[in-house]
């Protein structure tokens, strides 16, 4: 694994967190928030959606939390 796969990794948690916090979500969002570049940013908000935490991109490019905090925290326990 990379050290930018390993960086995006670390931060997967905390994006997913923030996400849920908040109730909705973009790559804006994410580079904004964590400081992160595009690519990082996409790649984390896609990897959420692939992972069922989010929906796909609707129309005004925001997407849908599909989970609460305690969902999240049960899936991964």
């Amino acid at each position: 694994m990379t050290d930018r796969r390993k960086f995006e990794s670390a931060l997967f948690e905390p994006v997913v967190r923030a996400t849920i916090e908040t109730g909705e979500t973009t790559t804006s969002f994410v580079q904004r928030r964590f400081g992160l570049e595009y690519g990082s940013a996409s790649r984390i908000v896609d990897r959420m959606c692939a992972e069922g935490v989010v929906s796909d991109e609707l129309p005004d490019r925001s997407r849908v939390v599909l989970l609460t905090l305690e969902d999240w925290h049960r899936r991964n326990a």
